[in-house]
């Protein structure tokens, strides 16, 4: 093999490499883009919250041993976590749609994004 023939191979893999890098391995999230995945994901994340309120308040009522306690709240918690990482991997393939050049950002995307950042502003406002 000649070194001509080598460094051709040596700058294939590397465009390989970096066209993997900077294109990555499909996400199973990357099609969750509507806003109700988005919103399915937070009530979850709220049921789950309102239960762990709900336990604790039982277990105060004495209506809730120690042990179900326990194993109702380790439940709710990893629930919870699970929870969580779903709405933090819709929201970090999010910003990497954001981030790509000529990615999703529409001007339907823009437009909607632009209302959603001012109602959000109203709402901190009042």
């Amino acid at each position: 093999m000649t070194s001509t023939t080598l460094l051709v191979l040596i700058a294939l893999a590397v465009a390989g490499i970096l066209l993997y890098r900077i294109l990555g391995p499909a996400e199973a999230w990357e099609g969750a883009w509507d806003e109700g995945t988005l919103s399915s994901l937070k009530r979850r994340r709220d049921r789950i919250l309102r239960a762990l309120k709900d336990i604790e308040q039982e277990r105060e009522a004495g209506l809730l041993t120690g042990d179900e306690f326990e194993r109702l709240r380790s439940e709710l918690r990893r629930e919870g976590a699970f929870a969580l990482r779903d709405l933090e991997r819709l929201r970090a393939v999010r910003r990497s749609w954001l981030r790509r050049p000529g990615g999703a950002i529409t001007p339907s995307v823009r437009r909607r994004i632009d209302e959603l950042a001012l109602a959000r502003r109203k709402e901190i406002v009042s």
